[in-house]
């Protein structure tokens, strides 16, 4: 299993993904995140706080597709799943 954290989640998604991981022990949780960062102080300090503002596609870039590509690499997986939902507005409704 495959998450990716944008280094900019909610508390609760963080706290979500400690439950899973300790609920679940035989399952691997891979955490992937912008490349060469770790937490999200880091990233603001190099790109700024408001990238997801100022630079919208760089952010999607940094954060979401890349270490979503990275994780593709890296697992080979034979099948996809996504917690995307329709309901989440957006271009979501298409899905």
């Amino acid at each position: 299993v495959v998450t990716i954290d944008t280094l900019h989640l909610f508390p609760e998604t963080y706290s979500f993904m400690n439950d899973v991981g300790a609920r679940y022990k035989a399952m691997k949780l891979s955490v992937y995140s912008p490349n060469g960062f770790y937490d999200r102080p880091e990233f603001d300090e190099h790109y700024s706080s408001n990238l997801w503002k100022t630079n919208p596609d760089k952010y999607a870039y940094l954060s979401k597709l890349e270490p979503m590509e990275r994780a593709m690499e890296d697992m080979r997986p034979s099948a996809l799943l996504t917690g995307r939902r329709k309901t989440q507005g957006g271009e979501r409704e298409k899905l």
